[in-house]
């Protein structure tokens, strides 16, 4: 072996030797020196640090820890822009179709699709027991359990408002299942009904405001049942805006879905019940102008009931 061949061995002994000193090998493989840096940290999983890792998290953006969905389409509550109307794919293109900017109300809910402006203001599940803290009551049981605001007693009329806001121009939208209908215990027990109302005052009396009122009378033949639209003028004689039927009774345990509606500037009022026990919907308006702004209530007189959840929209003057 020639002096050049020696050199290159040795050289490569030497080059070995040093990798050798700088590996380490066991059963897991190679283990580097101090030199070595440690793996790249795991990427943010939860983006809004609500405790939900972001792959099961129903809404990855914004903080609910509780999860809740109301609705069941899989997007929560915290961040579903029709959380009481199942929409997964979240469709909002109404305003866009019609010229309009969007607003933050999905087409499935939105009270006026075609229009700007109609944001949700308030959504109330009625997930937690705490949730009934910002609602007075009237006479009889009120409760928020099973993820309902209840009212358990029979035979009364009352009335519950959210106290912690007053608002001018909105769309009330609520479900409501009729838990007990007791039958009339007599000529004189007529009332069954069940209603929602908008710029509400607890005045004298059964209050003032704007009542959308679905009532039968069981004292009489079927179909009795007849839609409402009345303004209450506290302690002063109401005023009937619109009737029409229902086409049924109320019937015990049965769900129904009311939308109130309020356009403060000019006065205009309209609501709508639909419900799988009414062969149709049925709506009632007209025109008031008494009362422009206040609390929204849930009612119900001499039945018991559960309100699944309240939801408030803007309703922007027109232009």
């Amino acid at each position: 072996m020639d002096l050049p061949q020696l050199a290159r061995l040795a050289l490569f002994a030497a080059v070995t030797s040093a990798g050798a000193a700088a590996c380490a090998f066991d059963d897991g493989g190679v283990t580097g020196d101090d030199d070595d840096h440690a793996p790249d940290a795991a990427p943010d999983l939860d983006r809004d640090d609500d405790g939900v890792a972001d792959v099961d998290d129903n809404c990855p953006d914004v903080a609910n820890a509780g999860q809740q969905d109301e609705d069941g389409d899989g997007v929560g509550n915290a961040c579903d822009n029709c959380p009481h109307v199942a929409n997964a794919d979240q469709a909002n293109e109404g305003e866009t179709v019609a010229g309009a900017a969007p607003d933050g109300a999905g087409d499935a809910c939105d009270p006026a699709p075609a229009d700007a402006g109609n944001d949700i203001l308030l959504f109330e599940g009625f997930d937690e027991p705490d949730a009934l803290d910002a609602w007075s009551t009237g006479a009889g049981v009120w409760a928020v359990s099973g993820g309902a605001l209840r009212m358990t007693t029979p035979g009364l009329l009352t009335t519950a408002y959210l106290r912690t806001t007053q608002f001018e121009g909105v769309a009330l939208a609520t479900r409501v299942e009729l838990l007990a209908v007791p039958p009339s215990g007599g000529p004189a027990d007529t009332n069954r009904a069940f209603g929602a109302l908008v710029a509400y005052t607890p005045d004298a009396g059964a209050g003032s405001g704007y009542l959308c009122l679905d009532y039968f009378n069981p004292t009489v033949a079927s179909p009795s049942g007849t839609h409402n639209l009345i303004a209450l003028r506290g302690s002063q004689p109401y005023q009937v805006e619109d009737v029409v039927s229902l086409g049924d009774n109320l019937e015990q345990g049965a769900t129904y879905d009311l939308v109130h509606v309020l356009e403060a500037q000019d006065g205009d009022l309209r609501c709508q019940v639909t419900s799988t026990a009414l062969p149709q919907p049925s709506s009632a308006s007209g025109s008031d102008g008494a009362f422009d702004q206040g609390f929204v209530a849930l009612r119900v007189q001499y039945v018991t009931a559960a309100f699944a959840y309240i939801v408030v929209f803007a309703v922007p003057p027109p232009g």
